[in-house]
């Protein structure tokens, strides 16, 4: 997968090459308009919940003489907002995008009539603003790629029947590990866009994010239900969306 994301890395940049020296002087589509875009889409399993879901599966079917009902990791829907303004070939962008499990990722582990149901709670919201370059096709028709910068909002929680009963030992043994934290990573973009009517198009899009926090304390409670703040955890929102809008044109 990392081989994959370099190459993809790789390709992008040279696309952006390619694009700055097709953006010469001519006949330009895009000059001076601002879009406001609404967009759908999916991701999978945001702020790393993919590693911790694998880490608990991988403790539970080592237990002995469990019966285990496993995680699994989800692909999460997207929704999304943003404001971006043309000029010739440029393109300037701030954008909004959530994103949460629809469908409890939950679990349960049970030895000698024990369980441990698990529960995994996340919600990602991510502000991107894109410096970009469009190469247009022809008229409200174009490709366009981009990056910049982005700040995240990710948050985590993991709850736990019985994290202490006899037999099962898995994760920390608390009853409630969360984690919240707002920082800053980049993103990359790659899009396309075609008219619907005069001033309405249709847009698809890849972005393709990185960011992780240092680690920070937990706000969660051990297996006696007091207040703990351990283990620090740092969360990582490394990931990609892929999402489908439509966006409004407003020319000035």
């Amino acid at each position: 997968m990392r081989g994959v994301m370099k190459t993809i890395k790789k390709i992008i940049l040279r696309v952006l090459l390619v694009a700055a020296i097709a953006a010469l002087p001519g006949g330009a589509y895009a000059i001076g308009e601002i879009g406001v875009g609404f967009n759908l889409g999916l991701t999978y399993a945001p702020n790393n919940t993919d590693d911790i879901i694998t880490r608990y599966n991988s403790e539970m079917m080592t237990t002995a003489g469990a019966d285990v009902d496993q995680l699994k990791s989800p692909y999460v829907p997207v929704v999304g907002i943003n404001l971006r303004y043309q000029f010739n070939y440029l393109l300037f962008r701030i954008g909004c995008h959530l994103a949460t499990p629809v469908v409890p990722i939950k679990g349960s582990i049970t030895v000698a009539g024990n369980k441990n149901n698990i529960r995994i709670s996340a919600f990602q919201n991510s502000i991107p603003a894109t410096i970009g370059l469009l190469m247009p096709v022809k008229k409200r028709t174009y490709f366009y790629i981009g990056g910049g910068g982005t700040l995240h909002q990710a948050y985590i929680k993991i709850s736990q029947s019985a994290p202490d009963a006899a037999g099962i030992d898995i994760g920390d043994d608390n009853r409630k590990d969360s984690y919240f934290k707002t920082f800053v990573g980049y993103h990359l973009l790659l899009g396309a866009e075609v008219p619907l009517s005069e001033k309405v198009t249709m847009t698809t899009e890849w972005i393709h994010q990185e960011g992780r926090s240092y680690p920070i304390n937990n706000h969660g409670t051990d297996s006696a239900g007091n207040p703990t703040s351990s283990p620090k955890k740092a969360i990582s929102v490394k990931g990609d969306v892929l999402l489908f809008g439509i966006s409004y044109y407003i020319q000035i």
